[in-house]
């Protein structure tokens, strides 16, 4: 029987279907584009109240975006994969087309990262996908998707356990509030200095450093606005030597003679 608590996505999932999330299930019953639009919405209310766990001061816990898992995915690839896309015509450009043998194991890969960490926020696909089952639950775009949905929900299944402990975290942008670019692009001038001294050092193995460096500030303004309640995540070293030119300018910045001066 599914209760009516909602502590986790699994019962706002549960409450919808009408069924418990296991994949038995799931593979056994079909889910109505009807209950798919229903589902939109319920996901649009949990995120619009969501309240980020808390944590302990020695706890890692990071927000990887999809941006950050090519190598081993973790859903947003349902989304956005051009393995999921196929040619129609000419006019029309490309339509979306689910293909399983392509899919990535989301639960894998969510387990995979948890060896290193205490709890992992990931970026949820399900809005993005039950976005068109929202707004026209029976069109070809929504119907196209189901399949997709399905494998999700499949693998949400397999990470339930993770999922009602909150040790994975499905989130969505919303929580964050509106992302403003000028929040989050940087210092063009702060950056040609940084690629000077990379350059001098022989690093140019690192440039052109902007995409990173967007990132990482993405991802602070994030951390930011979760009131430090997860932490940043970078995919290699090469990242981290960026972020550490990132501080020194940061420093640089806040201790000039301007802002020294008063207090002296």
């Amino acid at each position: 029987m599914v209760g009516s608590t909602i502590n986790s996505i699994v019962d706002v999932i549960e409450k919808c279907i009408g069924f418990p999330l296991e994949e038995r299930y799931v593979s056994k019953y079909d889910i109505s584009p009807d209950t798919l639009h229903e589902l939109g919405f319920a996901l649009t209310d949990y995120y619009g109240n969501f309240t980020l766990p808390e944590r302990q001061r020695d706890e890692f816990q990071p927000y990887i975006s999809a941006t950050l898992t090519a190598s081993m995915p973790l859903g947003m690839d349902y989304v956005f994969g051009q393995q999921h896309f196929s040619d129609r015509d000419s006019i029309t450009g490309t339509r979306y087309s689910y293909d399983a043998h392509k899919a990535a194991s989301v639960s894998v890969n969510v387990k995979k990262y948890l060896l290193f960490c205490h709890r992992i926020f990931i970026q949820d696909p399900l809005p993005y996908l039950l976005d068109y089952f929202r707004f026209d639950p029976t069109s070809e775009n929504s119907v196209a998707r189901l399949p997709a949905i399905k494998q999700i929900l499949k693998e949400y299944a397999r990470l339930k356990p993770l999922l009602q402990r909150r040790l994975a975290v499905p989130l969505s942008d919303e929580i964050f509030g509106t992302i403003y670019s000028n929040d989050t692009t940087p210092d063009l001038e702060m950056l040609d200095r940084i690629e000077a001294r990379l350059k001098e050092r022989g690093r140019g193995d690192l440039l052109p450093i902007l995409p990173v460096a967007n990132n990482i500030s993405v991802q602070q303004y994030k951390v930011t606005r979760a009131k430090d309640r997860m932490d940043l995540f970078f995919p290699d070293s090469r990242w981290i030597t960026i972020f550490g030119e990132l501080l020194r300018e940061m420093q640089s910045q806040y201790s000039s003679r301007d802002v020294l001066e008063p207090f002296e």
